[in-house]
């Protein structure tokens, strides 16, 4: 789905963690929500770590299934700056008084958008709905696109009266996109905000097969997933 994605550029472009000499105060988890102009807003996370005297930094986009690009972590006095040099994404803020918010803005390919991040003790859990009957498990299918066919894979689990659901773009290795489901009768309907998807699709009588159409960013392609 890399040429689908309508995204931050970033989302798909994985590295291992940037190192830096040591930046005080800042270890830790930062999320915040990064608007964007044509859909949902994404969540940003920095994750930050000093050790031995060197501080690596690394960026998660969760919402696109995308984690450990190498980022840059710099700061002086209350400034930081955070960049994700592979993407040409670069955070700039001042960090409160009690070191427990960064509030500037990022900016990427000319533009910049306001950016509020804080830090967080751990991850947020993902996007549930409540529970979905029947369709617990995987499902996996292949997407024909003009770009080529691409491998993609929804995951569901129901607990405690809540389903999880998350997509998998397997030639890629995107895995665990957040996604949100839900059935009326035989239809289904899966969305996946964090890359402007979603697929529109009838289950089977069997409760094998889903068959519709994957929608993103205005192009639509027929779609048939399997239970595995």
């Amino acid at each position: 789905m890399k040429r689908l994605l309508s995204s931050l550029a970033f989302a798909l472009a994985l590295a291992g963690a940037a190192q830096a000499q040591t930046a005080q105060g800042l270890d830790g988890r930062w999320e915040g929500a990064i608007d964007r102009p044509n859909g949902s807003p994404l969540t940003g996370v920095f994750r930050i770590e000093t050790k031995d005297g060197k501080t690596a930094g690394v960026f998660d986009s969760p919402d696109q299934g995308a984690k450990d690009i190498a980022a840059t972590v710099e700061r002086q006095g209350d400034d930081v700056t955070l960049g994700v040099p592979i993407a040409g994404m670069v955070y700039t803020a001042k960090i409160s008084a009690d070191g427990s918010t960064l509030t500037g803005a990022v900016a990427q390919g000319g533009g910049s958008v306001p950016l509020t991040m804080t830090k967080k003790a751990a991850a947020s859990p993902p996007p549930s709905t409540p529970a979905v009957d029947g369709l617990d498990g995987e499902w996996a299918g292949t997407l024909t696109t003009p770009v080529g066919d691409m491998n993609v894979a929804m995951r569901l689990v129901t607990r405690n009266g809540r389903t999880t659901t998350v997509m998998d773009s397997l030639n890629e290795n995107i895995m665990g996109i957040p996604a949100l489901t839900s059935r009326n009768g035989q239809k289904v309907l899966i969305e996946a905000p964090g890359i402007n998807g979603k697929f529109d699709a009838e289950l089977s009588a069997d409760g094998e097969k889903l068959a519709g159409m994957w929608d993103q960013v205005g192009q639509t392609f027929p779609l048939t997933l399997e239970k595995k």
